[in-house]
């Protein structure tokens, strides 16, 4: 499965951290930290959660306008570094 959204437009990962496509759901990413597990990303959603799994519709207004896909990811990838 090619993932919907490109990662080289995304912001870099830390050291050793990957970003890895969701299964079957085309909308999620996860980011993978070997030591911490992973993140999961909903793009339609606009939502994030810890784990691999598909996140609930919690946070869609705090992203929004330009450049949200980032503000989401750095979101995530600050929510795995706090675990």
């Amino acid at each position: 499965m090619i993932p919907r959204y490109d990662v080289t437009k995304l912001p870099d990962l830390p050291e050793g951290w990957y970003y890895e496509p969701h299964s079957y759901d085309s909308n999620v990413l996860h980011i993978v930290c070997p030591e911490r597990g992973a993140a999961s990303i909903h793009f339609r959603d606009r939502s994030i959660d810890l784990g691999w799994c598909i996140p609930y519709k919690t946070s869609f207004y705090h992203y929004a306008g330009r450049g949200w896909k980032d503000q989401l990811v750095r979101a995530a990838i600050e929510l795995l570094q706090q675990a």
